[in-house]
């Protein structure tokens, strides 16, 4: 068996970071960018970003003698999470020390499988990164309002990248002619690459003030949105005994090279805002077809590569794994339908808001992390060049890994954002506490 060191191991850790950063960046979702990750959805003057949350929100993003508005460069993002992964790289270590042995006896190797099947779950349960990098192209979104037509259009192009590698665990069991342990343990990476056009929009549905109601007093707006996705979507099961310290990264390379599928389709979204003198409400339905995109295949046809040859264990590897149920084969992944309610307390000059948001059901992301959020947020907005616009927030995910996040951007001269996100929940890696979550974006746009 080809033995697996601890300091392959830290390779493949520090790969995967690389890999969220490096391999993912040519393909920069939609929701939680610039400011908006830290505002949530209530929608704000301070970003046209809000066009990309709900399609109804185009016609309150210009100003009343205002025709248009763009991005320069309106958002670059990057987001990091981290499994509960507390004094596992001891552990690790002792692990490896005992792989490498081929002298065991049967009572030595049931005390090590004693002791690190435990482990082993553990790592199953809690062993995982994810990383997500999204922009908008130059001069997105942009923004133009057509008096004629009654309403505003909204047009954007993003990219978006998404990755999340995975411990698939399996027992430690003693080869007693080799006299050596031996794991199916491996690790399962899923990519995906999204690139999105849409076109939205937005209009004045109704007027309360013809209602005759002082305390209803406010606009409906309304709004409807398509876009068109091209989604790049890989996974990977690569067996730990299929790895050599320094080919990991070929391995995964080549493995996202061999499983990769493209897949284009439609997603429609639906929006209504309520805005009155000093309250905002809102409703966004994301997805409402519910589109779908195939994964490429893992484990199928194994015959096809070399007999030992690091292909042919990763596929073997995927075949027992999806017969064990922990993984399919073959996947699609759709993007379900979501309910995103807002609500928002403003002054009537709308400089001053608190804002919450909540997403009503949970989803799954392209790489199979599951969200709800909610969002909270407090923020004052200057339309001066020189005052900076100020913001913090509070995020919680209501499903998934149910991580909360404490949130904090500037906007300075008027259109340059800078926001950061820190979990408020921590793991111990090499000794040293840090965040499981963390995130942080910048972006250039025309001033309100």
């Amino acid at each position: 068996m080809k033995k697996v060191t601890c300091g392959r191991l830290n390779t493949f850790y520090r790969w995967t970071i690389l890999m969220g950063l490096a391999v993912c960046f040519p393909g920069l979702t939609l929701a939680g960018q610039g400011p908006t990750q830290t505002l949530g959805h209530a929608v704000n003057p301070i970003t046209s970003l809000y066009s990309n949350l709900n399609p109804a929100a185009s016609s309150l993003l210009l100003a009343d003698d205002t025709h248009y508005r763009w991005g320069y460069l309106s958002n670059v993002g990057l987001s990091v999470e981290l499994g509960e992964v507390d004094n596992l790289m001891d552990e690790i270590d002792e692990l490896a020390d005992e792989l490498e042995r081929d002298d065991l006896t049967f009572d030595e190797a049931n005390r090590i499988i004693t002791k690190f099947d435990s482990l082993l779950k553990l790592m199953g349960e809690e062993g995982y990164i994810s990383t997500h990098i999204n922009a908008e192209v130059p001069l997105m979104p942009l923004l133009f309002k057509i008096e004629k037509l009654g309403g505003t259009f909204s047009f954007n192009a993003a990219l978006d990248a998404s990755s999340g590698a995975y411990v698939l665990d399996a027992p430690l069991t003693y080869n007693a002619i080799e006299q050596e342990l031996e794991t199916a343990t491996s690790l399962y990476i899923k990519s995906g690459l999204s690139q999105a056009l849409s076109l939205g929009y937005s209009r004045p549905l109704f007027d309360f003030e013809s209602t005759q109601v002082p305390s209803l007093s406010g606009l409906v707006f309304g709004g409807a949105r398509l876009t068109a996705y091209r989604m790049e979507l890989s996974k990977q099961v690569v067996a730990l005994d299929s790895l050599d310290e320094d080919d990991v990264g070929d391995a995964i390379a080549d493995s996202y090279d061999d499983n990769t599928k493209t897949t284009s389709n439609v997603g429609l979204d639906l929006g209504l805002i309520y805005r009155g003198k000093n309250l905002q409400a809102g409703a966004t339905l994301y997805n409402l077809n519910e589109p779908e995109f195939d994964y490429g295949p893992v484990g199928i046809n194994c015959s096809q590569y070399p007999d030992n040859s690091a292909k042919r264990r990763n596929c073997v590897a995927a075949q027992y794994f999806a017969a064990s149920g922990e993984i399919n084969s073959k996947e699609t992944y759709t993007l379900s339908a979501q309910l995103t309610l807002d609500a928002a307390v403003q002054t009537e000059d709308r400089h001053w808001q608190l804002a919450s948001s909540l997403d009503t059901n949970a989803v799954y992301d392209a790489v199979g992390n599951e969200r709800q959020l909610l969002n909270l947020s407090a923020s004052y907005f200057s339309n001066s060049h020189w005052l900076p616009s100020v913001r913090l927030g509070y995020s919680k995910n209501l499903a998934g890994s149910e991580l909360s996040m404490l949130h904090g951007g500037l906007t300075l001269f008027g259109g340059t954002h800078i926001d950061f996100a820190y979990g408020l929940e921590t793991v111990e890696i090499d000794g040293d506490k840090a965040p499981r979550s963390f995130g942080f974006s910048f972006g250039f746009e025309r001033a309100f």
